[in-house]
């Protein structure tokens, strides 16, 4: 029952927190497309599609897809924790 997403990195405490589906976890403002918009993500984690939608260009998918993108994005709306399903 137990789930060990990643084991790069030092493993956080147990967390007991609500799961939040929110598509490819995006904020592109180039495009006015926000994966985030109308949800509470607050204490939560962030369950996302790894990758981009195909329709977005290149250039940015590879920007705002990378980690450090995507963490800066999670913290700002409060989220504790990801977990990326393969696409």
């Amino acid at each position: 029952e137990d789930l060990v997403l990643s084991t790069r990195v030092e493993l956080a405490p147990e967390v007991d927190a609500p799961l939040v589906f929110v598509g490819y976890g995006l904020r592109v403002p180039e495009l006015q497309h926000d994966d985030y918009a109308g949800l509470d993500l607050k204490g939560k984690i962030a369950v996302v599609f790894q990758g981009s939608p195909a329709a977005m260009p290149a250039a940015l998918a590879a920007h705002y897809q990378s980690q450090a993108e995507r963490w800066k994005t999670l913290r700002a709306v409060g989220a504790i924790g990801i977990l990326a399903i393969p696409n």
